[in-house]
């Protein structure tokens, strides 16, 4: 048999199946169109109210816009004006502080506690703690910073007249001091227990197989030598979901500081976030808002890959 025989039952052959998995394809696709018919209106209204809204602010972001009036196309004037903006550009400080405070003790603390209560041997004590844990997950987050906010009341706040009573200041203007007031945003939930990271953490340690924790304490391995070598890497992924989840959160949360501090004193609680809102919403600037938010928008999507990829595991 020829070289050019051989050559064409080969290519006859590959086209052949070829052919045949396209047609079970399409047929796969025709039998299963019902599941494709369910995701629309899941897919239309992530086009509708994220990928539309976003795309609009980017386009708008080149313009002079006015909701309702006319708009003037400007160019990338509205991105030279907010590199050159100090209130945003020093807003940047003040988030980077609740992304550090977010990604560090904020989940320490979480993982600790995690931690201590895996020790709990007895089923019954472990689920109460666990539950009055998670209890706290249920009330509105908006009560807990209203109910923070009445804490830091320079004069009838729990804060002062704790401070008052052991014979310290109990004079302090936790949320009117400009250098107080980004760290006094940071005490909101404090001691951080009762949040998602706990009960990642927790969701995690739980499903680490008995078998090592045994095998680890027959090879002589103390407490913290087991967090360190087995419980650390194996939460390492839970870690890294967490760690977008913060970065991407404290980013645009503004909401505590706008119940609060609405950016003050002396915009010393304005975060990037929250100045576009007043960009929009108080100044009537709508072309330089877009383009401030579009700014976070890739600064959060470069964050974002940078953490995935710097605590990829194997």
């Amino acid at each position: 048999m020829s070289k050019l025989s051989i050559l064409y039952k080969q290519g006859a052959a590959q086209a052949a199946s070829a052919y045949k998995l396209k047609e079970k394809r399409k047929n796969a696709f025709f039998k299963n169109w019902i599941l494709y018919l369910l995701l629309l209106p899941s897919v239309g209204s992530m086009i509708l109210f994220i990928y539309y809204p976003t795309l609009n602010a980017i386009y708008h972001s080149f313009f002079d816009w006015h909701p309702g009036f006319e708009s003037r196309f400007i160019g990338f004037d509205n991105y030279i004006r907010a590199f050159t903006d100090t209130i945003f550009l020093k807003g940047f400080g003040y988030v980077g502080l609740l992304v550090l405070f977010g990604v560090t003790l904020a989940f320490a603390v979480p993982f600790i506690v995690a931690e201590m209560l895996m020790s709990i041997k007895r089923t019954k004590i472990q689920s109460l703690f666990k539950s009055l844990l998670i209890l706290p997950l249920a009330f509105p987050s908006i009560v807990t910073i209203l109910l923070w906010g009445f804490l830091f009341d320079p004069n009838q706040g729990g804060i002062n007249k704790l401070l008052g009573l052991l014979h310290l200041s109990n004079s302090i203007n936790w949320l009117g001091t400009e250098r107080l007031a980004i760290f006094s945003i940071m005490l909101i939930g404090f001691p951080w227990v009762a949040s998602l990271p706990f009960l990642v953490y927790l969701a995690g340690l739980q499903s680490i197989p008995d078998e090592i924790r045994q095998s680890s304490l027959i090879d002589g391995c103390n407490v913290f030598q087991r967090i360190l070598y087995i419980d650390i890497p194996s939460v390492l992924s839970q870690t890294r979901m967490l760690t977008i989840l913060a970065v991407v959160g404290w980013i645009q949360n503004i909401v505590p500081i706008m119940l609060l501090t609405r950016g003050g004193p002396s915009y010393g609680t304005m975060v990037p976030g929250l100045w576009t809102y007043f960009s929009a919403f108080t100044n009537g600037e709508w072309g330089y808002a877009a383009a401030l938010s579009t700014i976070l928008f890739f600064i959060m999507i470069i964050i974002s890959f940078f953490s995935w990829k710097l605590m990829r595991t194997e």
